[in-house]
């Protein structure tokens, strides 16, 4: 069957003739963590089969994207990896991947997850990613789940309140932020799995805080990156506004305006979660009208370090 062409010369159009087919671009996913053999390749592309996979292959190579070698003994085995022209579709897999399996990843809590064993999906403003909990581990990948004991659709601002226990995943449906497909017990699970720590005030009730900001603070706060850090940051997100006060290594998170900020940035929720899982710089933000920012930049480099739950895919 001869290849399939838009048959334009612009940019896009061209770009999409090479990598716009069928598992082309999962492919290259698999091949930026590193080079693989044929047959790891087609244990992790579920479903494409031995003379597709060869097919794509064959094409990618020819176009530059990816190239083919053996390694040196003792292994000897032959391995494809990409070429530099290959590892430049890395920005735009990261663009379409979106920011849902590192922002669970972030807040994934092992201990409430022992005994676990369930597999769960989400849609979250159109970005589907599924999660599965065994025993007190993680696996998180982009698409559909099979045979999900719960399928939870909703949007963002919705799933961060979900998140901060601002409100239940059940009552979300019946206000008609969220449509659910599972038993209520196992979406409570998953709060207790994946929601942001509570604040620690000693209040054996549960003292709950307004908004989701300081919550989703605590929940992906690093302190290994915060040691010798003495700053304060001040977040406007959609309606919520928020504070941190990092000391060296510690944090306390709060609603409401910082005292004498050394960074603010004001943004809409979207762009919020872009930059936290490390898909969009905020100076990029910043020149593309996304977003506000206030202080140096230094000081919102190393917010973005501190804080960023990107880090969890990199892990």
């Amino acid at each position: 069957m001869p290849k399939r062409s838009y048959g334009q010369f612009e940019g896009l159009a061209t770009a999409l003739d090479t990598v716009g087919e069928r598992w082309t671009l999962l492919l290259v996913r698999e091949l930026l963590l590193g080079p693989r053999r044929y047959t790891d390749l087609l244990d992790g592309l579920t479903g494409i089969g031995t003379n597709l996979l060869a097919r794509r292959l064959k094409e990618l190579q020819a176009a530059g994207v990816i190239d083919k070698r053996v390694l040196p003994a003792p292994a000897g085995s032959a391995v494809y990896e990409l070429t530099e022209r290959g590892r430049g579709l890395e920005p735009a897999l990261i663009a379409l991947a979106g920011w849902g399996v590192l922002a669970f990843k972030a807040t994934f809590d092992p201990a409430a997850a022992q005994g676990v064993h369930e597999p769960y999906e989400f849609d979250v403003d159109g970005d589907v990613f599924h999660i599965r909990v065994d025993d007190g581990s993680l696996t998180a990948t982009q698409g559909p789940a099979t045979a999900p004991d719960l399928v939870y659709v909703t949007d963002v601002e919705t799933l961060l309140s979900i998140g901060a226990r601002q409100v239940s995943p059940v009552d979300a449906v019946q206000e008609g932020r969220a449509r659910m497909t599972g038993k209520p017990e196992v979406a409570a699970r998953v709060v207790e799995i994946f929601g942001f720590p509570p604040p620690d005030t000693g209040d054996p009730g549960g003292h709950r805080e307004p908004g989701w900001g300081p919550a989703a603070m605590r929940a992906t706060f690093d302190p290994a990156a915060a040691q010798g850090v003495h700053e304060t940051y001040e977040l406007h997100v959609a309606g919520e506004v928020f504070h941190m006060v990092v000391a060296d290594g510690t944090l306390r998170a709060g609603p409401g305006p910082a005292v004498d900020p050394d960074f603010v940035m004001i943004c809409d929720v979207a762009t919020f979660m872009a930059i936290g899982a490390g898909q969009l710089h905020p100076m990029d933000a910043l020149m593309n009208g996304q977003a506000d920012m206030k202080g140096e930049v230094d000081a919102a480099m190393r917010c973005l370090a501190i804080f960023g739950f990107g880090r969890g895919a990199q892990a």
